[in-house]
């Protein structure tokens, strides 16, 4: 049988057998959530039934949903490459989701925020609102399976990070024990201590990496 992503075929949406998920939108006031997978589209709304539409993908991010087989498109779901931040927790998503539904429409992000993290190396600039010395590098990677590691100034870190919908933070930070110069010794202290009180992040427009601590003082990296 084939997938619910043709829909002009004779086709029941939707077989048992979702497959995998493609991509995941959410939002607020009213709360919905919708899950795109392989053989169909599954929307949930505050209070109301869940829905099940097949669906076409006509270009890069935009998917019509059809209740059935042969009938017209009754909604779409649009993402955009754009930064989207939830409306009631200020995480970052890497889309920005519109979903319209009859008369309704809905706004809120998609994907998997550690997607904004993953991209390549970043370079730390800023620590606590003061530039990072010119001579010394510091930097931090962030792996696909929740790894962090990078230099902090003189020394190689490693550690694990981890986000829920409300708090990003790094966890079990260690770091080799070599001796340096006092400028890179002093940064680096300020550095790591920073790190280990994050517990959030943004990307600006322009890109930067915004690691926020406890107390809202940030570092700011860009990529490599």
């Amino acid at each position: 049988m084939s997938a619910c992503s043709a829909p002009t075929e004779p086709l029941d949406c939707c077989v048992d057998d979702a497959g995998d998920v493609l991509i995941e939108a959410r939002g607020n006031e009213p709360f919905w959530n919708l899950t795109v997978f392989e053989t169909r589209v599954e929307l949930n709304r505050l209070s109301e039934e869940q829905q099940r539409f097949a669906w076409q993908q006509n270009d890069d991010g935009h998917y019509q949903l059809f209740i059935s087989h042969g009938s017209g498109a009754v909604g779409s779901a649009t993402f955009e490459e754009k930064v989207c931040r939830d409306s009631m927790t200020g995480m970052p998503y890497p889309k920005t989701a519109i979903v319209k539904l009859g008369e309704d429409s809905y706004h809120g992000c998609a994907g998997d925020p550690s997607e904004l993290l993953t991209p390549g190396e970043w370079q730390i600039t800023h620590v606590k609102g003061k530039d990072i010395a010119a001579n010394v590098d510091v930097s931090i990677n962030f792996g696909v399976n929740g790894e962090a590691f990078g230099n902090s100034g003189c020394n190689r870190f490693v550690g694990h990070y981890s986000y829920t919908g409300e708090n990003f933070q790094l966890n079990q930070l260690a770091s080799t024990r070599m001796a340096c110069p006092s400028t890179q010794m002093d940064t680096e202290t300020e550095v790591l201590e920073a790190l280990g009180d994050v517990v959030l992040f943004d990307v600006n427009e322009d890109g930067a990496l915004h690691l926020i601590t406890h107390s809202g003082e940030y570092l700011r990296a860009i990529l490599k």
